[in-house]
């Protein structure tokens, strides 16, 4: 590149006139923007409006120097990793040209050695882009773009040091307009403006030293077309910009191979070129034969046989075999190499393998069938797609029944056990059946609903619903035969004995009930028969009821005038002391008549007979 700075002045090249400089002051200044971040660069653009024309460019040994107009480069230093790097060639090409700083959040003491000995014109944080800090920073970079050292500096540029403005640059700043095209709308007025010509002409041609003359010289004439120039007075085109040259590449390389942290590419981002690897393949691509190029990509061959391996392991095919493929052509062993490739190759399906029966675990079925379609095209061996299928189906079908199985739990806790009901357990049950009779979650839903049925069937048979108790059981045993289900007929059978003895003693009971009443009233004329006024309220005790006990007590008591019992006592019982307390309780609560009274004025013994069934 050639230096526009204090090199180009101590070669004693004269100055411009005071026209030249007065039209390099009339025109707005080139700001160069180092940056990896394109959210960086939007936010800019209203920032510093319209006192800059700016230009990304990647690298600081990119720039298309003007010579026609003072310029100032930003370097992003929250993105760009070699960003001291890249300052520090800048400051050896150009010690007088600003330098703006943008640095993450507390870093800008980072940078005071390089601003202390003039490396750099300010630094300002990333978080105070909005603050006056930033204006300040631009302030004391257009002092310093507008000073006598840099107006000299601009005098002393050869003319051979104009760039030709390649296709390349445009592009690349036409891509980030059209990103940002709403919130830089200002900023593509002032590009393809009047002010900034980015026309591009062949390296032959003098039309692009004309151009430029006439921005320096409005008043002065064109000069004649290529065409009308004589054949003898050939003019001589525009020097283009060198790029990185092998010497420094070759020495950034050593660096890098001898600090040890930058010798191959990361794999999980874009190439950055500058890791040994990339720095001296870009050596290689300038010299094909140069022999520190070789024998370095020969030494990172050995630390890239572990990376490949271990991208194997990790599944990482497609990094593996880009880190591979950087090495062809550069006198590894061919047989080595196809050692690689078949690694890489044979790696491929068993690392799809071992993807399938890991999205099968997962139950995954989407991502496993993707995976199963691949391995089905790269002609996997048959027993393994087979084996794989059945685990896809397998699986499949477990979580169907683990679905299911929820399902049927869900309608014994709702109580929906038998059909008709809608979603019953029964049904559900049976749909689990269909899909697979023998799996085991089909068999846990089946003893889930037995139990079920056989606690329903055991609270009617206690109830003495011994119809709806024998279809219960009935139902249970269709889900195979248990000591629960011998049990639970056992209990019904019992159940049934005992209420039918029940009945039947209730009965004699009540027969000889009526005997011994008719017998006391033929032989016991001074008892009268009490009459409530209203039925009398006999609580029925919960535990005779739970058996299903029934039975009568007939209480006697002394008949006042005011119709109440005083003095009840239980006479006799069927069965003994079950109902006796209820008995006396409903019978001092009630009011009973007494027309049946010998004397109104005295009270008369009397008894009442209460049955509980």
């Amino acid at each position: 590149m050639a230096s526009t700075g204090p090199a180009g002045q101590r070669a004693g090249q004269a100055a411009p006139t005071n026209t030249a400089n007065r039209a390099v002051g009339s025109r707005r200044p080139v700001l160069f923007l180092l940056s990896s971040d394109d959210g960086l660069l939007i936010e800019l653009g209203p920032l510093l409006g319209d006192r800059y024309r700016t230009r990304p460019i990647d690298a600081a040994d990119q720039l298309e120097v003007p010579t026609d107009v003072p310029w100032a480069l930003l370097i992003d230093a929250t993105t760009r990793n070699d960003a001291r790097a890249q300052a520090a060639r800048f400051e050896q090409q150009h010690p007088l040209t600003p330098v703006l700083i943008v640095c993450g959040d507390g870093n800008a003491a980072d940078w005071a050695a390089a601003r202390s000995r003039g490396m750099v014109s300010a630094v300002v944080e990333r978080s105070s882009l909005q603050s006056a800090a930033f204006a300040e920073a631009l302030k004391a970079m257009d002092r310093q773009l507008s000073s006598d050292a840099l107006d000299a500096a601009l005098a002393g540029a050869p003319e051979n040091s104009k760039p030709s403005r390649g296709g390349a640059r445009l592009g690349l700043w036409l891509s980030l307009a059209l990103f940002a095209a709403a919130a830089m709308a200002w900023y593509f007025g002032a590009w393809f403006g009047g002010e900034a010509s980015h026309t591009i002409a062949p390296a032959s041609a003098p039309a692009s030293q004309t151009h430029q003359a006439t921005k320096l010289n409005p008043g002065a004439a064109p000069a004649a077309p290529a065409a009308a120039q004589p054949a003898a007075a050939p003019v001589a085109a525009a020097a283009p910009v060198p790029k990185r040259t092998l010497f420094e590449l070759l020495s950034d390389a050593r660096v890098a191979l001898r600090e040890g942290k930058s010798l191959l590419p990361r794999s999980d981002e874009a190439p950055r070129g500058d890791s040994a690897l990339e720095l001296y393949t870009q050596a290689l691509a300038l010299d094909p034969q140069n022999e520190e190029a070789r024998d370095g990509l020969h030494r990172l061959y050995v630390v890239a046989r572990t990376r490949i391996q271990a991208d194997l392991s990790a599944g990482k095919l497609d990094e593996a075999g880009r880190l591979l493929g950087a090495f062809r052509n550069v006198g590894i062993a061919p047989e080595e190499l196809a050692a690689q490739e078949s690694a890489i190759a044979a790696a491929r399906p068993r690392w799809l393998v071992a993807q399938t029966r890991a999205a099968i675990a997962s139950g995954d079925t989407a991502t496993a069938t993707q995976l199963l379609a691949q391995l089905a095209a790269g002609n996997s061996e048959r027993n393994v797609l087979a084996d794989l299928h059945h685990q896809l189906d397998a699986s499949t079908t477990h979580r169907t029944l683990a679905d299911m199985a929820a399902r049927v739990h869900a309608s014994i806790v709702a109580g929906a056990l038998l059909n008709p009901d809608a979603d019953s357990a029964q049904g559900r049950v049976q749909a689990m059946q269909q899909t697979d009779r023998a799996d085991p979650l089909t068999l846990a839903a089946q003893r889930e609903l037995q139990a079920a049925l056989l606690a329903r069937a055991r609270s009617a048979s206690h109830a003495a619903k011994f119809d709806q108790a024998q279809q219960l059981l009935a139902s249970a045993a269709e889900y195979g035969n248990s000591a629960e289900l011998a049990t639970a007929r056992k209990q019904l059978q019992d159940d049934t004995q005992a209420a039918q003895g029940r009945a039947t003693a209730a009965a004699d009971a009540a027969r000889q009930a009526q005997q011994q009443t008719a017998a006391a009233d033929s032989t016991a004329t001074d008892f009268i028969r009490a009459k409530p006024l209203k039925p009398l309220s006999a609580a029925y005790p919960q535990q005779a009821f739970d058996a299903g006990i029934h039975g009568y007590v007939i209480v006697e008591f002394m008949l006042s005038p005011k119709g109440k019992a005083i003095d009840p006592h239980v006479v006799e019982a069927d069965p003994a002391k079950t109902f006796d307390a209820a008995a006396l309780q409903a019978v001092r609560s009630g009011r009973y008549d007494t027309t049946a009274l010998a004397d109104p004025a005295k009270a008369q013994r009397a008894r009442i007979r209460i049955s509980f069934k």
